[in-house]
């Protein structure tokens, strides 16, 4: 039976987890942020809480190519963080990482100084020298093959499992807003 330690630091999402897997003894849920170091950091609050961030760089960016008209970050908070290096002490070495942190996905691979089986983090195009930076993370640590899906699709885009230049070729030769990069 599969094990899944959730990492969320807006009330109102962890409320929602907790609320649908909170039964589950198989399920942590854990009510803070990851970065590249343990800590406090200030969490960028918007009413649209799927954009929330930590990377203030990530939010200027938004603003400036008008990439979620309208949404706002009016608030912040303050919120405890660790690493992935610390999680995998605490809870064992993963499976699988998902990572989605709205423009913080470097930072946390900071975090992280081993490989796991596969990870995937949330990229989005606008933001490409940050994804970029992401991958050759990953391939330092060890990861030699990519899988990229756009948008909310669940299916890989490539006919194959592919090396990370292929990969930067084709994220720069595509005009679409997000996705997924996976790495095995």
């Amino acid at each position: 039976c599969a094990s899944v330690v959730a990492i969320e630091p807006q009330e109102d999402c962890a409320s929602v987890l907790y609320k649908s897997f909170g039964g589950n003894s198989n399920f942590n849920l854990l009510k803070e942020g990851l970065s590249k170091s343990s800590g406090e950091m200030e969490l960028y609050l918007s009413p649209e809480n799927t954009v929330s961030s930590m990377s203030q760089k990530w939010i200027e960016n938004a603003i400036e190519t008008n990439k979620f008209p309208g949404t706002v970050w009016d608030e912040s908070t303050t919120v405890k963080t660790r690493t992935l290096d610390q999680l995998i002490q605490s809870y064992g070495k993963p499976n699988f990482i998902k990572i989605d942190v709205e423009g913080f996905e470097e930072d946390v691979l900071l975090g992280l100084s081993q490989k796991c089986s596969f990870i995937s983090f949330e990229f989005t195009l606008g933001y490409l020298r940050s994804t970029v930076n992401c991958l050759k993370r990953l391939h330092t640590l060890g990861y030699e093959y990519f899988q990229i899906c756009y948008g909310e699709e669940m299916a890989f885009k490539l006919d194959k499992w592919s090396k990370i230049e292929r990969i930067i070729l084709e994220l720069k030769n595509k005009d679409v807003a997000f996705g997924d990069i996976y790495a095995k």
